[in-house]
């Protein structure tokens, strides 16, 4: 390679580095929220499930899953619903969905026999691809890190939490060894709120968040396990959420692989704003308090661009039964958007645009606009 072409890479590199930098830069500063407005469209979903698995795909395609063994389907932005009903699964509650396409979904069932269920052909056909009659199993959430590898938990048996994984798309799964698996406190157990109580991001990350009534000898905060290496190992860190028999961390949501956000509260008492949003900067290392308007189920995290700025905004929303709220910071400060409350949300990558799902066959799309 000649000097000339060496000098040549070596200013391209210098160039496109910053550029990377300043965008990341950009992504952190963010508007107040007064200069933003909420806009909520719903629609009829012509069922009255309650749904607190749901999947955006793209702008088009949108899926839900819930209550009564129901999971639906939207291939057109919402103006057309399709509703199917799982053989044999009329009692199962469908907790999370996971979906990579118009056609292919998986779902994860909470309660006894725990099920996990995948179609290939848009939810004409379910397969089962596992099983648990173990009254114990209970499982709360499930995500993927690309179409084919994805990892489920179940509150602990044998105060271990119960963790399995797939690595073909959810056609089957194994159950993690038990010397591999992070271990409970009594009485430690995860929400199945919203199915974001565990969270991967990038190749190899995956958090849990977990509550429960604590013991006199124990902290009253909860707790988050870590592995960053696809659930080979797992560390446990201690967030600032409130932990009791009916309260702790509900939802998690990764802003990028060292800054997520953490909500939660007690659903018992959903007025109570106390220590309901913890944040971290340093990849869970410590966590920092900041009060929603109430307790939230779920948090997700917005990332888009406006055509008043080419700078990149980010807009967090958490939402639950008494209404939903927005940060423009990162989670250090929340403030009321909507007293409309749901039980999940899910953004359209990239956009502006997210959608919520709720009990009594609530859906719902979110636009926020800048004013």
């Amino acid at each position: 390679m000649n000097q000339t072409l060496i000098a040549c890479l070596f200013l391209l590199l210098t160039i496109l580095v910053p550029i990377g930098i300043q965008e990341q830069v950009a992504f952190s500063q963010q508007l107040p929220s007064d200069r933003y407005a909420l806009n909520i469209e719903s629609f009829d979903a012509k069922t009255a499930a309650s749904f607190r698995g749901l999947c955006v795909v793209n702008k088009d395609v949108i899926w839900a899953s819930g209550s009564g063994g129901t999971v639906v389907r939207t291939t057109d932005a919402g103006k057309s619903w399709s509703k199917f009903n799982i053989p044999k699964s009329e009692k199962i509650e469908f907790r999370d969905i996971e979906a990579f396409d118009e056609n292919r979904a998986v779902i994860l069932g909470a309660g006894t026999p725990a099920r996990v269920y995948s179609t290939t052909d848009g939810g004409e056909s379910w397969q089962l691809g596992y099983e648990n009659k173990d009254e114990r199993v209970f499982f709360d959430a499930f995500s993927f890190w690309d179409e084919k590898h994805g990892i489920a938990f179940s509150d602990p048996l044998d105060r271990k939490i119960f963790v399995i994984q797939t690595a073909d798309g959810g056609k089957s799964w194994r159950v993690s060894e038990k010397g591999s698996l992070p271990s409970a406190l009594k009485n430690e157990a995860g929400f199945a709120a919203s199915g974001t109580c565990l969270a991967t991001f990038g190749k190899r990350q995956v958090w849990i968040g977990l509550g429960g009534k604590a013991a006199e000898n124990e902290t009253g905060f909860s707790r988050v396990a870590i592995s960053n290496d696809n659930g080979v190992s797992w560390k446990m860190t201690r967030s600032t959420i409130s932990r009791s028999e009916s309260a702790g961390i509900f939802s998690l949501a990764f802003v990028d692989e060292n800054t997520a956000v953490a909500v939660g509260g007690d659903y018992k008492q959903p007025e109570l704003s106390k220590n309901t949003v913890s944040t971290t900067f340093d990849g869970g290392k410590t966590w920092n308090s900041a009060d929603a308007t109430g307790f939230r189920s779920c948090v997700a995290v917005g990332r888009f661009k406006t055509k008043k700025s080419t700078d990149w905004q980010a807009v967090l929303l958490a939402t639950g039964t008494n209404g939903t709220d927005w940060s423009t910071d990162m989670g250090r400060k929340w403030s009321l958007a909507s007293t409309k409350g749901f039980h999940a949300l899910a953004f359209v990558k990239d956009t502006n645009v997210c959608w919520a799902s709720g009990g009594n066959g609530s859906i719902a799309r979110v636009t926020i606009k800048l004013k």
